[in-house]
């Protein structure tokens, strides 16, 4: 055998595929068409838009405020107290004291969630400081889920969750000085004195 011949043959072994590489490749191949084929059968099947659910707060708002806060409101105080686990009062002072923080600036974003403007992008009302506060709170007394007040509220279940989280966060910036400390030797004996009272 010539050289040349040595040569040849040694250069056909090297640039020839085996079978093995071979039948891979045309396996890649084969997947390739198939996704390209599954791909163009998807994008013929219509997309299903976002369900929007159309709320109409302002009454949502409305119906609350006849309930609770108005001058002659439908239920009295001892109802108020019984579904919000608080006096109107502290309520009030809840919402008051989130509505004037402005201790720090810019405004953390848990606070800035209860300043929202009165419409949002779209000029659509939105939901007002007490419609979330009321979702929070009766969260937290009945143990709710965040759209179970959907119904009366107005409020989609991500909107009351962030409701929920934020008033806890806001909760604990306005309050942790004076409510969420170590109890004092004074504060020990006056709650040891209203048990034996009991």
């Amino acid at each position: 055998m010539s050289n040349s011949d040595e040569d040849s043959i040694s250069y056909i072994r090297k640039y020839t595929i085996d079978a093995e590489m071979l039948n891979t490749f045309v396996t890649l191949i084969d997947e390739e068409e198939e996704e390209e084929e599954e791909n163009s059968i998807m994008a013929n099947i219509p997309k299903i838009p976002r369900r929007t659910i159309p709320r109409n707060h302002v009454e949502a708002a409305t119906r609350l405020y006849n309930h609770y806060f108005a001058p002659q409101p439908i239920y009295p105080a001892n109802y108020f107290r019984r579904r919000f686990r608080m006096p109107k009062e502290m309520f009030l002072r809840i919402v008051n004291d989130r509505h004037s923080f402005n201790a720090i600036q810019p405004l953390p974003k848990y606070f800035a969630f209860f300043h929202n403007a009165p419409t949002d992008v779209v000029g659509r009302p939105t939901l007002n400081i007490f419609q979330k506060c009321t979702s929070a709170v009766r969260q937290l007394a009945y143990a709710s889920t965040a759209d179970q007040l959907d119904e009366y509220l107005e409020m989609g279940s991500q909107t009351a969750a962030d409701s929920l989280n934020y008033f806890c966060k806001c909760v604990v910036q306005l309050y942790h000085s004076k409510f969420l400390r170590k109890p004092t030797q004074e504060d020990v004996n006056r709650v040891t004195v209203k048990h034996e009272m009991v």
